[in-house]
């Protein structure tokens, strides 16, 4: 009796112990590495897609459509005003310098200029002498000379001031035009960029609109 028992509780083990190994026991192509699976034979177009930061995105299975630019949806937009100091090219692409201004009207363009003693000290104390007022009705200040550089969008918008007999508007301009300061375009002398005001739209840190600045 004790012989049938002892060959039952073998058999019990040898078949549990089984089925735990199969269970367990992965081929080493299924070990779970922490990487997502491919779907089996979906092979997908090796082209890429450029981000608005200039990054790029591969194609995905099993869709094989492109990754989202996640970076794209934090993209900082802003608009500055300055003194554009330099367009350059290098290493194929293009970037311009640029000195940071305030553009002031009305009455803080008043009391700015007098802060400045532009019209001389005694305009802190006389305001009301001559020379005190800024003319035009507006005030440059440029309080920090600080150079900033920028990439330049290869799809960049760049809107030139020209006058007409129905007063000034604006036009556009490549940025091989732009760039070009020592000729003549459209039979309109340019505007050297330091002479006046540019505005600047930035997405990601990177110029895709530059539009100068109506000047009273």
């Amino acid at each position: 009796m004790k012989k049938y028992l002892i060959i039952i509780i073998l058999a019990i083990i040898l078949i549990g112990g089984g089925a735990y190994w199969s269970l367990t026991d992965k081929p080493a192509d299924l070990v779970d590495t922490g990487e997502p699976n491919q779907p089996d034979g979906i092979v997908c177009a090796m082209d890429v897609k450029e981000c608005p930061d200039g990054s790029f995105v591969k194609r995905v299975p099993p869709e094989c459509e492109f990754e989202k630019c996640l970076s794209g949806l934090t993209l900082q937009e802003e608009t500055q005003i300055g003194f554009i100091k330099k367009v350059y090219e290098k290493d194929g692409k293009h970037f311009l310098d640029i000195d940071y201004i305030q553009w002031l009207t009305g009455n803080e363009a008043i009391t700015a200029y007098r802060e400045d003693e532009v019209g001389g000290a005694e305009c802190k104390t006389n305001p009301d002498l001559g020379g005190c007022t800024p003319p035009n009705g507006y005030y440059i200040r440029n309080q920090n000379n600080q150079i900033r550089t920028f990439e330049i969008s290869d799809s960049v918008t760049i809107k030139q001031i020209y006058f007409d007999d129905q007063g000034n508007k604006y036009r556009n301009l490549s940025l091989g035009e732009f760039m070009d300061t020592d000729t003549e375009i459209k039979g309109i002398s340019k505007t050297k960029w330091d002479l006046v005001p540019f505005t600047i739209n930035l997405i990601g840190n990177k110029v895709v609109e530059i539009t100068e600045v109506y000047i009273p």
